[in-house]
């Protein structure tokens, strides 16, 4: 019962897995021919299109059946291999004895061993295989049927022996159908049977004393994409690493009952190769990567030099026992053999929209880049004067050597012997002529009669052009001579006007434009400063040539010795007479230059003070123009349009107060100052450290008071005059030097010394009574006579 259930469930296994492997739609495998056949139909015209495919003689590392060979640890020997499709059997059957696997020749005799291959119990039958393969599974076997089915030459090479089996029978072993029959292990405790592999096989289970042939199995673990992956059921994944997917560049592995992507290129079938997409992969180092030339199973040889192969894609040629690549050229062209010897051929490339070919000769060294010599042969005596074209340019036969035609014989075409005196006129409507094997722009005399004595000064037109007849033979004339006429001996110095108003001389040379000797004679010592008029302009003589006269020179006239160092302005600009006129400022024409020797020195005009500082007049400060405030005490001045007034020792500052900025500051010697100010007389009062103008209301009109307000620059400085009112007496002094247009009041101290304290008279001192009195600026801010014993 339980040998039953087994039977059954290998029976079932085996279905699902033929029926997985004969459907079209989940198939794991194609047999090669098919994919070999589809893909050359599928890339007929691609391959048509394909230089590279169609220059080579076939391709590498993709024959049908590959056949290798590994060596055997049990034995010591090489194992003979067959690959196809992703699968690696072992092209004979098993024949290791091994400990742990049971094993006999069929009827004990060696010579069947030698044959056939031992025939093993199921029982740990993987051990007798080589290292990396297996008891094939019944997928496997279906797969190689089918192969063996399409690809039925084949057959032998796999040799699939009808090698029976036996079975222990007591004290001896049973053996049959040697010959008539094959009975294979297969992967879980089955077998498969055969009469012929091109016949279904029938499958079994296989018994536990029974013995069958063997033969491994193994998978290159690589195919081109996911639905080309084997069976993942328990059963396989027993067997099965993981498999690269060459489409999705990643590894799956069998995980329960499906494919896994591990994310990993890594594999363990060293060495193992497969071609996806007219692509080889290897494994390698332990990574599955794109083979190169080198690994391919095809050697270049001695057998194959010369022979040229597709790899990859890119084609290659052997050589020397090695592969190399195909040149740019060679990919075009294929090898140059020598069936192509002297054949040109041309690449074609589109530069600037346009189709440029560069054409290629297939000789001993190769192809090479072919040159005109190659394209059209060589030019020799009886190829004289014959034309061509090479890259679109035109050549003749000349003196045995091809000359390209220059631009204008491309145009007229080249000048022979057969074609002299022809005369051909260019697009642009220029005549030329063939002459002496060569094209000239053709003349006067090509057209025209001979210039003679009868003909003298005789004119005509030629191709837009004059001519006349001169005792020196024909002559073109200029646009100038058609204008003004020939220059001839007997006008010589004649001048004429052009109609655009440019004057011109006949000399000897014929007619040239003017110039200003022509008009003023020639320049020299006994003309200097001499102004003529030439052309628009004014020119005047320097003593040794002529030159043009500056726009400052028409306006101020020349600089000459009589106005050496003088200054003219010229809309607000000076310029000043140095040999020639310099263009300065205003400063330096009112002052004269600031120079180093100058330096500090201080200009004064009205209202201004310009001081000279390193080489230039800057506008001074008030102290520059009045001096310092402590000289000025009680002033005021007007300087650049600004009042200023001094009323201590430090500084000139600006008055604001309208009175002030008439009548001057209230302090210091201006103490009882009376000044008069549009018909009303102020005095200066100075109290208790405060000074003000005061506004006089008790002064009468009378004729003494009238008298003291004439004091001017015409009254003695120092003139005493007393006042005497109706009500009052007074003295008062007038010093226009001191306090300008005013009479200023005395004090009683002032009357008895007979002299006023102001600034000229500080510290005189003076006895009355016997006292001493000193002249002193009090704190008050004004000049008084103080005790001081």
């Amino acid at each position: 019962m339980v040998m039953s259930r087994l039977y059954l469930t290998i029976l079932v296994a085996m279905g699902v897995l033929l029926s997985a492997c004969g459907s079209d739609s989940g198939s794991n495998f194609t047999p090669l021919q098919n994919l070999s056949s589809s893909s050359n139909s599928q890339n007929k015209e691609t391959d048509k299109k394909d230089s590279v495919k169609n220059s080579t003689d076939s391709k590498v590392s993709n024959a049908l059946v590959e056949y290798d060979s590994l060596y055997d640890s049990y034995s010591g020997d090489y194992l003979r291999t067959i690959r196809f499709g992703m699968y690696v059997w072992m092209a004979d059957n098993a024949s290791n004895k091994v400990s742990t696997v049971k094993s006999v020749c069929y009827d004990d005799d060696d010579e069947n061993c030698s044959a056939n291959g031992r025939l093993y119990q199921s029982v740990y039958a993987d051990d007798a295989c080589p290292r990396g393969f297996h008891v094939p599974t019944a997928a496997d076997w279906e797969a190689l049927r089918e192969f063996l089915v399409q690809n039925g030459q084949l057959e032998k090479t796999f040799n699939l022996v009808l090698g029976g089996y036996c079975a222990d029978a007591r004290d001896s072993l049973l053996c049959r159908d040697l010959g008539s029959a094959g009975a294979y292990l297969v992967a879980g405790n089955g077998i498969i049977s055969f009469a012929s592999i091109t016949q279904k096989p029938s499958i079994a289970i296989a018994k536990r004393d029974e013995y069958y042939s063997l033969r491994c199995v193994n998978y290159s673990y690589i195919v081109a994409k996911k639905d080309e992956l084997p069976v993942c059921d328990t059963l396989s994944s027993k067997y099965l690493n993981s498999f690269y997917v060459t489409d999705e560049k990643t590894s799956f592995r069998c995980t329960g009952n499906r494919w896994v992507d591990d994310f990993s290129t890594a594999c363990d079938a060293e060495g193992m190769s497969m071609v996806a997409n007219d692509t080889m992969y290897i494994c390698k180092y332990g990574e599955w990567q794109v083979a190169k030339i080198t690994d391919s199973r095809d050697s270049c040889t001695e057998a194959n030099e010369g022979k040229s192969y597709t790899f990859n894609g890119v084609p290659y040629v052997c050589k020397n026992n090695a592969w190399e690549e195909f040149s740019s050229v060679e990919k075009s062209f294929g090898l140059c053999v020598d069936s192509l010897m002297g054949k040109l051929d041309s690449i074609e490339s589109v530069a600037e929209n346009m189709s440029v070919y560069k054409v290629y000769i297939c000789d001993s060294t190769g192809w090479r880049v072919a040159n005109m010599i190659d394209v059209v042969g060589e030019c020799d005596s009886n190829r004289t004067y014959e034309t061509t074209e090479y890259r679109s340019v035109g050549y003749v036969c000349r003196n045995e050597k091809w000359e390209a035609l220059n631009e204008l014989e491309q145009e007229l075409g080249a000048c022979t012997p057969k074609r002299q005196g022809l005369i051909d006129t260019t697009r642009a409507g220029q005549d030329y002529i063939c002459d002496s094997a060569s094209w000239r722009r053709t003349g006067w005399l090509d057209y025209v009669d001979e210039c003679n004595a009868a003909r003298l000064k005789y004119t005509t037109s030629y191709a837009n052009n004059r001519y006349i007849c001169l005792d020196t033979g024909w002559h073109r004339m200029s646009t100038l001579e058609m204008e003004l006429g020939i220059c001839y001996k007997e006008n010589i110095g004649q001048f004429d006007t052009t109609k655009s108003s440019a004057t011109y001389i006949c000399d000897s040379t014929g007619w040239r434009t003017t110039v200003v000797d022509d008009y003023g004679g020639k320049c020299d010592s006994t003309i200097m400063n001499k102004i003529v008029a030439y052309g628009k302009s004014s020119y005047y003589c320097t003593g040794n040539a002529w030159k043009e006269m500056t726009s400052v020179e028409k306006t101020i006239g020349l600089c000459t010795i009589e106005k050496s160092r003088t200054c003219e302005p010229i809309n607000g600009q000076y310029y000043c007479c140095y040999s020639t006129w310099i263009s300065t400022n205003a400063q330096d024409a009112r002052f004269g230059t600031c120079t180093s020797l100058r330096e500090g020195e201080i200009q004064k005009v009205p209202d201004t003070a310009y001081v000279c500082e390193n080489g230039k007049w800057y506008k001074g400060k008030i102290e520059d123009y009045a001096g310092p405030c402590s000289q000025n005490l009680g002033r005021h001045i007007t300087y650049m349009g600004q009042v200023y007034g001094c009323i201590d020792t430090v500084q000139w500052i600006t008055i604001a107060d309208p009175l002030e900025r008439e009548l001057g500051y209230c302090v210091g010697c201006n103490d009882h100052l009376i000044k008069e100010y549009e018909g009303q007389f102020y005095e200066c009062i100075s109290s208790r450290g405060r000074s003000w103008w005061r506004t006089l209301f008790q002064l009468e009109p009378d004729s003494n008071h009238r008298k003291l307000y004439r004091c001017d620059s015409t009254v003695t400085p120092g003139t005493m005059e007393s006042v005497h009112g109706t009500s009052f007496s007074q003295d008062y002094v007038c010093d226009y030097k001191t306090f300008g247009n005013a009479w200023k009041m005395l004090s009683l101290s002032d009357t008895i010394a007979g002299k006023y304290c102001c600034e000229d008279m500080l510290d005189s001192v003076i006895v009355y009574q016997t006292s001493k009195y000193i002249c002193n600026y009090s704190t008050l801010k004004y000049y008084r006579w103080m005790r001081y014993n």
